[in-house]
């Protein structure tokens, strides 16, 4: 799990949990981050990215319960 995440950086970890753990919305994670919702979504969608490159294709079930589990 570690090494998964660890090729994220800090804000993109934090925008994949709170979009897929947490379930908030583009708007929400933005204010949370202090960033504009444009940067939310290409926080999210280069971290899912980077992730898909590293690890070939995934199921988000699988992302979902490697984030519950930390």
């Amino acid at each position: 799990m570690d090494a998964l995440m660890d090729t994220l950086t800090h804000l993109q970890r934090e925008a994949i949990f709170l979009k897929f753990s947490e379930a908030l919305s583009y708007e929400e994670i933005a204010e949370i981050l202090q960033i504009n919702t444009g940067g939310t979504y290409q926080l999210v969608y280069r971290a899912l990215e980077r992730l898909r490159e590293q690890f070939g294709d995934f199921s988000l079930l699988v992302l979902l319960y490697l984030l519950q589990r930390r």
